[in-house]
């Protein structure tokens, strides 16, 4: 980007650590475009000092600050190169909550990029922890069900990343009612929306009571519809969500039973080379110790 090439980065961090109100949001938000996608402008924010500044700006600016310092924190956390540095640095320098505190008091388009930013943020083990403690997961769930499009986007994507790998989350999304708004959304989100909340029901399948409380909530007949209808990405991750659920004996009947098995089959044939793997790993589970199931793939595959 011309900014950075041109020298611009340190002079746009000073001045949200000196400018006037109006400077600071301004800067803000080019700090924020210049992160956006681009792993060297990202990790130069960080090394000019934007990191703490941006976290300080959080706790005590203007309505309009926080929302573009959240934004430009969203972007400064991800690294393509797996580069976790940022989002360990934003955690240290204490971001976390109130980036938290956004998702509870902040504007919807605040909401929306605090949410986008934890997403980010979860990737270590720590800031997973550090996040639900500071009450996250609560406001997530709560954005699920009363967030804008984009915010219920960004919420899906940041309960999946704090489930992966951590159970006593994927517990905690789950008794604070995380379940029934992530199934809606694999109903009647956008595309995007489907995929990140098919992928987060399948991290929480990993556990076989969450597997039960999906299948009851009724998550397994919009899953196989988006093994019907949906674009690769959302096969992909339904396949996988279906996979995990097929684990519990009960759901292998519900599965076959709402016409999962013929889709599968369909995927195993003409899916992803992911979905495919999936789809043969989703019908191994269903046809463990259950003699209809098997019957029945044999039928499908004959066809």
């Amino acid at each position: 980007m011309a900014i950075a090439a041109a020298g611009g980065i340190a002079p746009l961090v000073e001045l949200t650590r000196s400018g006037t109100a109006s400077a600071k949001e301004q800067a803000a938000g080019a700090l924020g475009n210049v992160a956006f996608n681009n792993d060297a402008n990202g990790m130069a924010i960080a090394a000019a000092g934007g990191i703490a500044l941006l976290v300080e700006m959080m706790r005590s600016g203007s309505a309009g600050e926080k929302v573009n310092a959240v934004a430009a924190l969203r972007n400064l956390a991800p690294n393509k190169a797996g580069n976790k540095d940022n989002a360990v640095a934003i955690a240290t320098a204490g971001g976390i909550a109130p980036i938290v505190e956004q998702m509870r008091d902040g504007t919807a388009g605040a909401k929306a990029q605090a949410a986008g930013a934890l997403a980010n943020l979860a990737v270590t083990a720590e800031n997973k922890m550090a996040i639900a403690s500071a009450g996250g997961i609560e406001l997530l769930v709560e954005l699920t069900l009363s967030g804008t499009t984009r915010a219920k986007r960004e919420a899906g994507a940041a309960l999946r990343n704090l489930a992966v790998d951590n159970k006593d989350n994927a517990v905690a999304i789950a008794a604070a009612g995380g379940i029934a708004p992530l199934i809606e959304m694999t109903r009647s989100g956008s595309a995007v929306a489907k995929t990140r909340a098919a992928a987060a029901l399948r991290t929480m399948a990993l556990l076989e009571g969450n597997r039960v409380a999906i299948a009851a909530a009724g998550g397994i007949a919009p899953l196989i519809e988006m093994t019907r209808s949906g674009n690769a990405s959302e096969k992909e991750k339904a396949v996988m969500a279906l996979r995990n659920l097929a684990a519990n004996k009960d759901n292998a009947v519900l599965i076959a039973s709402a016409g999962g098995i013929a889709p599968l089959i369909e995927l195993m044939r003409s899916g992803t080379v992911g979905a495919k793997k999936q789809a043969m790993e989703a019908l191994a589970n269903l046809a463990i110790d259950n003699a209809d199931n098997k019957a029945a793939i044999m039928a499908a595959r004959s066809v």
